[in-house]
């Protein structure tokens, strides 16, 4: 993840909430609702077979989801569920409200002691504390900013909005790179388009996003890579091809590092 942009999102970003609760409901009961805020659910007991924006998921006691605004979810319980729930506004400087959409809305399993929080601190909220409040709103800040930079997908989707384009001043190359990434990119070629020595384009890049330009430019395209292997269908030579590698073999050992398997083999643990 990119650190500064992190920290930058972080500071600039307010969240409002409108409504929260905790909620119950009976084994095989079924709902379709659509909301127009961002919506977090916390599983505490139970489990429930969840359709958002026609992905399905399987939820168990605490998983958490987070949905965009315009979410439209269907969900079915299959065995007695509690869980929590926070609506919420979130806006990026004096640009308005954030739109985009998620690649997943799965909460990773890494924040999941942020959620542990999430959940102690939620009754204060509901009981109107004020530590409870500020809590509560400051792990909705940490999640919603993880989950837009954990994937080019997201990134994509989130950073064509006006409201984060201007955090920081390699914006334009960012969007560059998401617009360009089937291209044969180098850090030599970015850098004189952009009119850089490549000592110091590489040097401003890694001091503004945390990584540096190869090392993000590569993760980009492994993001995309899992993409077109599991949602498209490609085949490993198909995708090394989409993406600009000279070869399959160059290909599969940048997929490797990322992900710890080898993209032929990717695809059948994730059926």
């Amino acid at each position: 993840m990119p650190n500064k942009v992190f920290c930058e999102m972080l500071e600039n970003m307010s969240i409002r909430l409108v409504f929260f609760d905790r909620e119950k409901h009976e084994k095989g009961s079924a709902k379709t609702i659509s909301f127009q805020d961002f919506d977090l659910w916390y599983v505490l007991s139970g489990s429930v077979t969840i359709d958002i924006n026609g992905k399905p998921l399987a939820l168990k006691p605490m998983d958490a989801i987070l949905m965009p605004p315009g979410t439209t979810v269907s969900f079915r319980v299959t065995e007695a569920m509690e869980h929590l729930y926070c609506h919420f506004v979130a806006e990026c400087g004096t640009a308005g409200h954030l739109q985009g959409d998620f690649a997943d809305y799965r909460i990773p399993f890494r924040q999941a002691n942020l959620l542990r929080e999430f959940a102690d601190h939620f009754q204060r909220l509901k009981q109107g504390d004020l530590y409870g409040n500020i809590v509560v709103r400051s792990i909705l800040k940490i999640l919603l900013c993880d989950m837009i930079l954990s994937s080019a997908e997201n990134q994509s989707s989130f950073f064509s909005d006006a409201a984060y384009a201007s955090l920081h001043p390699f914006s334009n190359i960012i969007d560059y790179l998401h617009t360009h990434i089937c291209d044969p990119l180098t850090v030599k070629e970015l850098a004189e388009m952009f009119h850089f020595s490549e000592t110091y384009f590489s040097r401003c890049f890694k001091k503004h996003l945390g990584v540096s330009p190869k090392q993000y430019i590569t993760k980009l395209k492994m993001e995309y890579a899992r993409f077109l292997v599991l949602e498209e269908g490609l085949s490993v030579k198909e995708t090394a091809l989409r993406l600009g590698f000279p070869d399959s073999f160059s290909f599969s050992k940048q997929f490797k590092k990322l992900y710890y398997v080898a993209p032929m083999y990717f695809k059948k643990l994730n059926p």
